[in-house]
């Protein structure tokens, strides 16, 4: 993580948490990722009338009657025919077309798509019972309200229907017909058996009677009421004519089709229509009447009805635009239609369909506003059109409505929060309230300017989750305030402090009114149900008002928090309300005003007495009023005493007249389904239930063609159900919910109760709907039931059908438009019907679903989406998710690599992350060819879980650290003494929560978290909550020095130096309970809150809390210096200030105590007693004595650490504790932290993280983790359960930054160093840990600077600048001169010291090196210098010297070239010919440039040595040019530099001879065996190019120079300058033979990946810090990187198309199989013995310090108590006990 800049802190800049690993990518907390919010959202390029719209949704004042954007995203499509006679065309449709038109729309638009068709799979429609074709009507009207795009298609043929019978006749009306009929002599009296009046309505009418047995059943009356009707309104000319003389089939095309504007027509209906030619000829064929209408005595053609069709089919076709219009001619052969022609009919049907239907969603998208398209005006019509609907009837409750009216004219700093239960009314009255102050704002009724904010919390999909809610609030805030829209923040954790600062800030120029409904039903998605997005305190310009209902404790108990007063409570609706609100229903929400009788309003108000509310007095007129009827039988049942009971009876009477198993699914499938399902969805979803649909089909008593849920019986049922469901906009599209949470909450009791496993089953049969498991033409497998095999007469009772239910991929199409349904409800889908394994395969280890989730939201809404199921799998991938947020914010395809980064140590235990970890592997090459070999970042599930840099600054101010637990977990503070704020993180999380503003003292927090306890040094205590740092109470104990405190969940007990005490304060009541007059020492606190105990001088008195009574006195040995109480009965520990150890026994009742003393130890500290308070720990200095409380025995002393482990001898327990469960012990000691089990006392785990002393610890009860804070200022999080996992968090090779690599593919290891110590890491490449330690001196001040591998990596070089040269040569001098030793790397040994060595070098093919000494260095006089080439054969531990030029310097460094069973000592030298001519006076000096090549050989053999000139191997070459370097091509062969027109070079003092770096240059490839120039190279590279920086790729083909110019190697030319990526110097490599290019970006946070052919950026990768240095392996394909956290990243660079990817991956150590693993403790001493040198250095500071510390002598109070210890252990020599340290 990047450290904050050093700058000076003021008095309220606090402390900083900077996790290490995590927040690391980018430095500033608001993420722009989103790129929707650029500049002010001040939508000016709006027209002036669409601004005004959006000005009103914003601020309000907006016209509530025409709010936009209230359309959800949903075509619904209703089809209507005569009947069966279209029946293949709808089969077809359904079968084929349909997906695909809903695929279409999916992947286009985002679109729902769903056909209704009332008719298929019912073949009783049209009926004869006109209650099911007012049903049919019903869903017309209901397609044509909803669909936001075409609603009709039409389907004519020549098939008329029956005739239209209406529900309802007005009594005028139909006493008119009777009285016509009755006087033209008809017989009346089969309209007086169906028609009854009813009187309760206004007007009355005649209703027909609705029974289990319909007028379907009995078809002559049915006929013999249709000519009834028509023949009496006819003779008494009534209005009614027309309608009786219509079939149903008519009205429904009239409805739909033809009383439409031709406009509307166009743009929303499809006509197909159908001529059968011969039809006539047919007439006698069995199914004729499918097709035509026949009269049923002659089975001929009914003329009227065929008049009436063809009249109806001119109007259709002149009424439509020819291009919505399909017409087709087909005859009949025989009983069927012509099977050739029909196909091809069919399928024209098909095609138009299709083409027409996709036209006009089309353009019914583009036509739409572009309001559409803003996220936040949508969200705001919703809002606001809840506001309308929720406006209606309202009784008045003016004291609620004056509270409210005089918050927003009282001058206050604090929201108003209004509770009370559910169905009270909470919701109308925040509606009722932002409905007035809309009024008052758009009639600029109010004095000052005003904005109005209103929310409904859950009524939307963006007003559920707190992120989302938060987002539009402050977006619309932005707007308000005209503030950037880009300032607001997409992650929560950075929102919730946005969104506090504007409401705080207040910097509206008016009053700001925000309206939050129904705060209660808030998800817990990122913690939104904790509240700490709610500011306590607010501008007094700015006016929260808040509804919550009273159920829900956790939030009452929190709001409660946030406000200084006492909630406002909804006052009780009494049954005057409940009266008043039923009569202004009955005369403003009823579409047939009802008039109630009087016994019938006795018996609601007899009702409203026992129970009255507003929801129960809406189902009274819902249920009883609206339903009653005079003739009804239901009127003379008991109304229903309390809501529950009538929502009972409702589903009761649904069960009765819909069938008990479809209610029950259906409202199951509803209810089951958090956020609700869409029509489309449910109709799928039940298509799916083969016990609904066999049920179903049983009633129906056929099958039909296609096995789906007839859609007739949910239209019934949600018709029914109409005024207690809403549409709720969820991710675009609308769902259907319940509308009030009681009836959902009946609902689930009723139908969710898992008795019988049919919950599990609907759960499943959702998860399946999902998943796709039986999507597209998949085939369900289902049984028949008995009744239907016999109807079939089948066989085999197991059958498979294809459902035709869409497919649910992630994403749909190439828009990146995700399935959101999808990726929300399946995990909570999976969980409920207990398919674990699916839900780890499908979801939390599909990575598939973790990048659509993660591009679809925040990264903390996906990890919260894995809180439905933690188990330890899926638990790792949220934590690895967690760990990856910074990079994932910036980079979401980063997916892959940060989870193989992190994952990896866990592929060879758990299945799931093993094949996520192969999706990631085949995924990553999309983003960036790097894959890494092992764990880069740090990783989930060891037991080290974060690590964090506290930081205060730059003052050295101390800072006050504790752990504490509350209802929200385990929080840790911290707090500069200087500052007044208080910074607190959770711990189970990691996340930071708001800060807390404190005055400046001494924190003591309650025990249950509840409080913070302020001690002042002014002698006040100050208490606040802990939640919203509210003060909660100020008490004062007076002046002194506190010595002891000790804090219950209500009571603190103070105690001073000096004066009398202790101080028992109530702090729950904030009062001083008592003060005490002794002079006391120590004091502790029952865990009941029942007892106090503390000490006068030896006594240790009990008194009773509250009451403050004595109750017992015992007498300890001397005076307490620490009481701790145990077990329930009042027992207590003390260890007094000689370090004796005591239990004191008090039995209350007969006042006596009993004391035991059972240790002594002059070094004891304190006593830590366990959870169960079982057992006890005694920390001493150097021993943990472990203490059987029960037994009062001590069971153990903890002293030793495990062999293996260096401790240094002085260091001491620095602090204890145990576990949740008291299983084990902690305990930290120098820089470890070491773990015991706590019954056998024997070493479980010795952990540690960083080489720094801990000087506390910190346990807590209610989780199993450890805090452990260190010296250096981090404190680290320790989770206990995952001490079985042998998991690095991270891999840190070292503790300071990596300076240098070298890395050998062949052996499998690289090395490593840093640039603060003398040592060297030794790193397996395949697993990436480290196997051992190369120290180069024991002295701490020497350092590395490089380290050198042999080509076959058997031995590497360490090169140390020593601090001090022992033998006083030239280090001091020439900066090149180095202290080198050479090492074995298998075993770790040393092979050769050179001392004072000026160069390194490797043979390539062998282990040979040569080492070149600098015998003696002139500083002024180059040609004096004196060096020794030692050539070193570690193989065969033999080392000889070679002859070496005399008055010769380098020019650059030499290289070993191999030559057959031989090599070369080969370099680039200046000599210097010095003529004498005076004596020793120089008179002439003649320097020369050689190629000097000497072959290696012990003899000294002249001829071996041989110099050579660059103007001897060309006769092209210049008199003035020379060599400047050479270039190791392959065997024999080197590249030999030579510029143009330099001469000879110029010495630099202390660098040695450096040339010149701007030249023209040329080159030759010279064979050093033969001598012979291969080819020559006259112009070579570019003149800038600096030839120490260049690159020549591993077969040779690509050279590239420092400035990132390309060349091609066989014929030299340019090839192109790369420009696509900056990379920080020195650390760009080629890799793959030049091909690519691996680098360090110049921020050094990434490593980049770019193609040399075409300067194209392939990807990066993060590398959460920094990197120092990169290293490419022989293998041209590993890139080992590292950081300044002392990691050592290991990639591996693969190419999609390039390699054979699943090959190379799958060969990866890390991806095989896991190999032997040793023990845990094991592994933790091999782990600690590698930090052996660190710990040394450490050890030897620490021993420093302390011995330029001044002692100071013991005084005689020390002595005196050592004496009487002393005593007391001689008398006590048999008790085994006692331990004399």
């Amino acid at each position: 993580m990047q450290r904050p800049r050093e700058t000076r802190p003021d008095l309220d800049s606090g402390c900083h948490f900077n996790i290490r690993h995590l927040e690391d990518v980018t430095d500033d907390g608001v993420n722009g990722s989103q790129g929707q919010l650029n500049g002010l959202s001040r939508y000016q390029h709006l027209h002036q009338s669409d601004f005004k719209v959006v000005d009103g949704l914003l601020r309000g004042g907006v016209d509530l009657e025409r709010l936009p954007c209230q359309q959800a995203k949903v075509v619904r499509m209703f089809v209507c025919s005569s009947g069966q006679d279209f029946e293949a065309e709808r089969n077809h449709l359904f079968a084929n077309i349909y997906p695909q038109v809903r695929q279409y729309c999916r992947e286009n638009h985002a679109v729902d798509f769903q056909l209704v068709d009332m008719y298929w799979g019912n073949t009783g429609l049209p009926a004869t019972d006109p209650h099911k074709m007012a049903a049919v009507h019903e869903e017309l009207r209901h397609c044509q309200r909803t669909s936001m795009g075409p609603n009709f298609v039409l389907f004519i043929g020549q098939k008329y229907g029956n005739a239209h019978v209406p529900t309802e006749i007005a009594v005028g009306e139909m006493d008119k017909i009777k009285a016509a009929l009755e006087k033209a002599g008809h017989d009346v009296d089969v309209l007086d058996k169906w028609f009854k009046k009813e009187m309760n309505g206004t007007p009355q009418v005649y209703c027909i009677k609705e029974s289990k047995k319909g007028l379907a059943h009995y078809p002559e009356d049915f006929a013999e009421i249709v000519n009834l009707l028509q023949t009496g309104s006819a003779l008494a000319d009534s209005t009614l004519a027309e309608k009786c003389s219509t079939s149903d089939f008519e009205s429904l095309v009239k409805s739909g089709l033809l009383d439409l504007d031709r406009s509307s027509r166009d743009k929303n209906c499809l006509v197909y229509m159908r001529d059968i030619q011969n039809i006539g000829e047919h007439l006698g064929a069995k199914n004729a009447g499918t097709f035509v209408d026949l009269c049923s005595d002659t089975h001929t053609w009914d003329v009227g009805k065929k008049g009436s069709i063809n009249v109806l089919r001119n109007f259709v076709e002149k009424s439509i635009t020819s291009d919505n219009l399909l017409k087709t001619n087909i005859s009949l052969n025989g009983c069927l239609l012509d099977e050739d022609a029909s196909r091809k009919y069919i399928s024209e049907i098909g095609r138009h369909f299709f083409s027409t239907v996709t036209k006009m969603v089309n353009e019914r998208m583009t036509s739409r506003s572009s309001l559409y398209k803003d996220e936040l005006l949508y969200e705001l019509s919703l809002q606001w059109s809840h506001v309308r609907q929720c406006s209606g009837p309202y009784v008045s409750r003016e004291e609620m409505l004056d509270a409210i009216k005089s918050y927003l004219l009282t001058e206050t700093d604090q929201p108003l929060i209004i509770v009370g239960p559910r169905g009270s009314g909470k919701t109308s009255l925040i509606a009722k309230a932002a409905s007035d102050i809309n009024e008052a704002i758009s009639n600029s009724d109010i004095s000052m300017p005003t904005a109005l904010i209103v929310r409904f919390v859950g009524e939307t999909n963006m007003s559920r989750d707190i992120q989302p809610l938060l987002f539009t609030l402050c977006r619309q805030l932005a707007y308000v305030t005209r503030r950037y829209s880009q300032e607001v923040p997409f992650e929560y954790k950075y929102l919730k402090n946005h969104f506090i600062d504007l409401v705080q800030r207040g910097e509206y120029g008016g009053m700001l009114v925000i309206l939050i409904d129904a705060l209660d039903s808030i998800s817990s998605t990122d913690n939104g149900s904790k509240l700490d997005w709610l500011p306590p305190r607010i501008a007094s310009n700015v006016k929260i008002i808040i509804t919550s209902g009273s159920e829900n404790v956790d939030i009452m108990r929190r709001l409660e928090n946030k406000v200084e007063h006492a909630l406002t409570k909804l006052p009780d609706f009494n049954n005057v309300m409940c009266e008043e609100l039923v009569k202004k229903l009955i005369m403003d929400c009823s579409e047939t005003k009802k008039t109630v009788w009087y016994e019938e309003w006795k018996r609601i108000q007899t009702a409203f007495s026992a129970i009255s509310s507003p929801l129960y007095a809406r189902l009274v007129f819902e249920q009883t009023i609206s339903q009653w009827r005079p003739f009804d039988e239901v009127s003379k049942e008991a109304i229903p005493r309390s809501v529950e009971e009538h929502v009972c009876h409702l589903f009761e009477a649904l069960e009765k007249r819909h069938g008990a198993v479809p209610v029950q699914r259906m409202l199951g499938y509803l209810t089951a389904a958090e956020g609700g399902l869409s029509e489309s969805e449910l109709d799928d979803i039940l298509s799916l239930d083969d016990t609904l649909l066999n049920e179903v089909y049983l009633v129906l008593n056929e099958y039909p063609n296609i096995r789906r849920m007839p859609h007739y019986f949910w239209a019934r049922l949600r018709q029914d159900l109409r005024p207690y469901l809403t549409f709720v906009h969820t991710d675009g599209i609308a769902t259907v919910q319940w509308r009030y949470k009681t009836m959902a909450l009946v609902a689930k009791e009723r139908y969710r109760t898992n008795g019988d496993g049919r919950i599990i089953e609907m759960f499943s049969n959702m998860a399946d709907y999902f998943l796709g498991t039986w999507s597209d033409t998949k085939m369900k497998p289902f049984k028949h039931p008995a009744k239907m095999m016999a109807l079939y007469k089948r066989v085999d009772s197991y059958d498979a059908q294809c459902r035709h239910v869409p497919s649910q991929p992630m994403s749909f199409g190439n828009y990146m438009l995700f399935n959101n349904r999808k990726l929300d409800l399946l995990p909570k889908l999976l969980v409920k019907c207990q398919r674990y394994d699916c839900l780890k395969s499908s979801v939390f280890c599909n990575y598939e679903w973790i990048a659509s989730k993660l591009h679809t939201t925040s990264v903390q809404r996906v990890i919260t989406a894995f809180d439905v199921h933690l188990d330890r799998e899926t638990k790792l991938v949220a934590d690895a998710l967690r760990m990856s947020k910074s990079a994932l914010r910036v980079k979401p395809d980063a997916l892959a690599i940060e989870l193989i980064g992190r994952l990896l140590p866990h592929i060879h235990k758990y299945p799931y992350i093993r094949d996520l970890i192969r999706q990631c592997d085949l995924d990553v090459q999309r983003c960036c060819p790097l894959v890494p070999n092992c764990q880069i970042y740090s990783a989930p599930g060891g037991p080290l879980q974060y690590e964090c840099d506290v930081s205060a600054g730059n003052n050295g101010s101390p800072i006050d650290i504790d752990v504490f637990s509350n209802a929200d977990g385990i929080l840790l503070f911290a707090k500069p003494s200087y500052s007044q704020r208080l910074r607190v993180w959770e711990l189970t999380n990691g996340e930071e929560r708001p800060d807390i503003m404190l005055p400046v003292g001494t924190v003591k927090p309650s025990k249950d978290g509840k409080y913070f306890n302020i001690l002042l040094e002014n002698g006040k205590l100050k208490v606040f909550k802990a939640d919203t740092g509210i003060l909660h109470g100020e008490m004062e104990y007076g002046p002194g020095k506190i010595s002891h405190v000790s804090v219950s969940s209500r009571y603190l007990v103070l105690v001073l130096f000096k004066g009398s005490g202790p101080y028992v304060f109530d702090i729950d009541r904030s009062e001083l309970l008592h003060k005490f007059t002794y002079h006391t020492h120590a004091a502790a606190i029952h865990d009941s809150e029942r007892y106090i105990a503390f000490n006068a001088e030896r006594s240790i008195l009990l008194y009773e809390l509250p009451t403050m009574e004595r109750r017992c006195v015992g007498t300890a040995s001397d005076v307490a210096h620490d009481i701790i109480f145990v077990n329930d009965q009042p027992k207590c520990y003390v260890l007094t200030k000689t370090k004796l150890l005591e239990t004191i026994v008090f039995d209350v009742i007969n006042r006596r105590t009993s004391t035991k003393s059972i240790l002594t130890d002059m070094e004891a500290k304190e006593c830590i007693p366990s959870n169960s308070k079982k057992l006890m720990i005694v920390r001493c200095s150097k021993t943990l004595h472990v203490v059987d409380t029960i037994k009062d025995t001590v069971r153990s002393r903890l002293q030793k650490l495990p062999t293996g482990v260096f401790i240094d001898n002085s260091s001491q327990f620095s602090g204890a504790g145990f576990t949740r469960d008291d299983k084990l012990i902690v305990a930290a000691r120098y820089t470890y932290l070491i773990v015991w089990d706590a019954e056998t006392c024997s070493p479980v785990r010795v952990l540690q993280s960083d080489v720094s002393p801990m000087e506390k610890i910190f346990t807590s009860e209610s989780a199993n983790k450890v805090v452990t804070l260190l010296k250096n200022h981090t404190f680290q999080v320790w989770d206990l359960d995952n001490l079985d996992q042998d998991t690095d968090h991270a891999v840190e090779i070292h503790d300071n930054a990596v300076a240098s690599l070298a890395v050998s593919f062949d052996t499998g290891y690289i090395t490593s160093h840093d640039s603060k110590t003398p040592d060297a890491r030794l790193v397996c490449l395949k697993s990436g840990k480290l196997v051992d330690t190369l120290q180069h001196s024991e002295n701490s001040l020497d350092r590395l600077v490089e380290v050198v591998m042999s080509s076959d990596g058997a031995y590497a070089v360490t090169r140390a600048r020593i601090a001090v040269d022992p033998n006083g040569l030239c280090s001091l001098t020439l900066d090149a001169v180095t202290d080198d030793v050479m090492w074995e790397v298998e075993t770790a040994s040393k092979v050769f010291h050179a001392i004072s060595n000026r160069y390194i070098a490797f043979s390539p093919g062998y282990s040979n090196a040569a080492f070149v000494t600098c015998a003696f260095y002139n500083r002024c006089d180059w040609s004096e210098n004196i060096y020794n080439v030692f050539i070193v054969h570690p193989e065969t531990s033999t080392n000889y010297t070679i002859d070496f030029p005399c008055n010769t310097e380098f020019v650059a460094p030499p290289r070993i070239v191999d030559a057959e069973d031989t090599g070369y000592f080969v370099a680039v030298v200046q000599t210097s010919d010095i003529k004498d001519k005076q004596g020793k006076q120089e008179t002439v000096r003649r320097n020369d440039v050689y190629l000097l090549m000497q072959k290696l050989n012990a003899d000294h053999n002249p001829e071996d040595l041989c110099c050579v000139r660059v103007q001897s191997l060309s006769k092209e070459v210049g008199p003035t040019d020379a060599f400047i370097d050479i270039i190791t091509v392959r065997d024999e062969m080197v590249l030999a530099v030579y510029g143009k027109d330099v001469g000879s070079y110029e010495f630099v003092l202390d660098k040695g001879i450096l040339p010149p770096k701007i030249v023209r240059k040329g080159a030759f490839l010279y064979n050093v065996q033969y001598k012979t120039v291969m080819k020559h190279f006259p112009e070579f590279l570019d003149i800038n190019s600096n030839i120490k920086d260049i690159q020549i790729s591993s077969q040779s083909s690509i050279i590239v120079d420092g400035d990132m110019r390309v060349f091609n190697y066989e014929n030299n030319s340019f090839h192109r300058q790369l420009k696509s990526c900056s990379f920080a110097q020195g650390t760009a490599k080629l890799v793959l033979d030049g091909r690519y290019i691996v680098g360090i970006a110049e921020d050094k946070r990434q490593i980049v990946v770019i193609r040399t052919n075409d300067d194209k950026v392939l990807g990066s990768v993060f590398v959460h810090g920094r990197a120092t240095c990169l290293a490419v392996s022989t293998d041209d394909r590993t890139v080992v990187v590292g950081c300044d956290d002392g990691r050592i990243m290991i990639l591996s660079v693969i190419l999609e198309f390039a390699d054979p990817l699943k090959e190379h991956i799958q060969h990866l150590h890390s991806r095989r199989d896991d190999e032997f693993q040793e023990t845990l403790i094991t592994n933790d001493i091999r782990r600690l013995s590698l930090t052996t040198p660190d710990q040394h250095r450490l050890s030897a500071l620490l021993r420093q310090k302390a011995r330029e510390e001044t002692r100071r002598p013991p005084s005689y109070t020390t002595l005196e108590r050592g004496v009487t210890i002393s005593r007391q252990s001689n008398r006590r020599k048999d008790n085994a006990s006692c331990s004399q340290q």
